[in-house]
This record gives structure tokens, sequence and C-alpha cells, in this order.
């Protein structure tokens, strides 16, 4: 049965009050633990309810189905953290180094601090139906797009070696994801700290030196670096 014009009204006047965001958020933070957890194909609306020990009826309040759920994830997470990436760089005339630090600073705040929210969407992305799938991987594109224009302008200012900036921009990123199933809050250095070491080792496989040898090999020696020191201060991190 379709709600009635009243209950629209209701709901619409809800919806601004700060009371329902918090539960709409404390929904979406069991719904993506349930995701995680289960997998988005063997989960049921009625699974999410009962995560909030919520009839199914009183979910129905906030979200119809577990696509609107999935949905409202990707659309919080992708497509407002995409928007805030580019915001971060818009018109910026910093030097290259300085607009990736921004970059990667705040993936690695939004990875660590969207805990099963952003592991949810990691492991059920290939479950997606076509049409959130689509919005989650737009997101994931504008992203990368950034990271390697970014990197193409220190190319082409000579701050950065002249690797491809498509594989260098998903190394990266590469770094900064992992955080999401590393990072401790409890190890040993906080969450500043090691965002100042993650950027760095990112940068470091990227700027420019007073030996620039090939491309090709370049390109592995990032790889190779960057994977050394994110082994190490994934250590760091759990001790």
């Amino acid at each position: 049965m379709s709600p009635s014009l009243i209950q629209i009204l209701r709901m619409k006047t809800a919806a601004k009050s700060p009371r329902r965001r918090l539960v709409r958020e404390e929904l979406l933070t069991k719904a993506a633990e349930v995701f995680e957890k289960q997998g988005f194909a063997q989960t049921r609306i009625e699974d999410i309810a009962s995560a909030l020990d919520l009839k199914r009826s009183a979910l129905y309040y906030y979200f119809r189905t577990k696509n609107d759920v999935l949905r409202a994830l990707v659309e919080d997470f992708c497509e407002v953290k995409a928007q805030e990436h580019e915001d971060s760089i818009k018109g910026d005339e910093r030097t290259a180094s300085d607009k990736l630090r921004t970059l990667l600073t705040i993936s690695i705040r939004t990875r660590t601090e969207g805990g099963s929210r952003v592991r949810a969407l990691d492991n059920v992305w290939t479950e997606m139906p076509e049409d959130i799938r689509q919005l989650f991987d737009d997101a994931r594109r504008r992203i990368l797009a950034l990271h390697i224009k970014v990197i193409r302008e220190g190319m082409d200012s000579g701050e950065f070696r002249q690797v491809d900036p498509r594989l260098a921009a998903l190394a990266v990123l590469g770094i900064v994801n992992w955080t999401s199933w590393w990072y401790s809050p409890n190890g040993r250095d906080s969450i500043e700290a090691l965002q100042d070491q993650l950027v760095s080792v990112a940068l470091n496989g990227l700027l420019q030196t007073g030996d620039v040898p090939s491309p090709a090999r370049t390109q592995n020696e990032i790889m190779q670096s960057m994977q050394r020191d994110l082994d190490a201060l994934k250590s760091i991190s759990q001790s």
C-alpha cells in the first residue's frame, strides 16, 4: 500500500529532524556491518532490521529495500567523498606535491574513519545491482582521474618522475585503500602521524631525483619501494 499524503508529509518533516538523521546514520552503519559479514546477496532487509532491534515495518520508515540501503551507503560515501576530493584542489595554484598530499590525506581519513562502511562497499562491489554499481564506479573513476591529473601536472613541471601516471595513481591509491583493512586505532601511532608517513611513502616514490631511471624501471621501483614501506607501516600500526 502506498503511503498517504499525510504520511508523506510526516516523513518529509521527520527527515529534517536531528534525531532522524542520527537514527539513519546508525542504521547505515549497522547495515554495512551486516553487508560486510554476510555479503549483499545473502542479506535480507529483515537481517538489517534485526541488527538494529527493529521490526521490518519500522525500518520502512527509513528505507524500503536493501537496495535503497546500499544506494544510500554509496551516495553518502562515494559521491560525497568524490566531490570533497574535487573541491579540495579546485582552482588550487599549489605545487603538485601539495595537491597530492591533500588528496591522499582526505582519502586516508575517509578510509580510517569509514570503518565497516568502507569495507562493506569493497566487499560487495561485484554484487551490487547495475545502477548502484554504476554510481560506485563513477565516483571511483572521478577520484582516480583527479590523482592522474595531479601526477601529470607534477611530471610536466619536472617535480615528479616520468612514469605512467595511471599506474602511479593506482599505486598511491592502493596504499590508501588498504588502510581500511589493517589500520588499528589502538596502534602505536596517531592517525595524524600515520597520515604523514603514508603520504611520505607515496610522494617519495614520485618525487624527482638527480638520476632519473627509465620509465619502465621507475614504475617497478615505485611499486617495490612503496610496498616495502607499507609493510613496515603496517607492522608499526598494529604493534
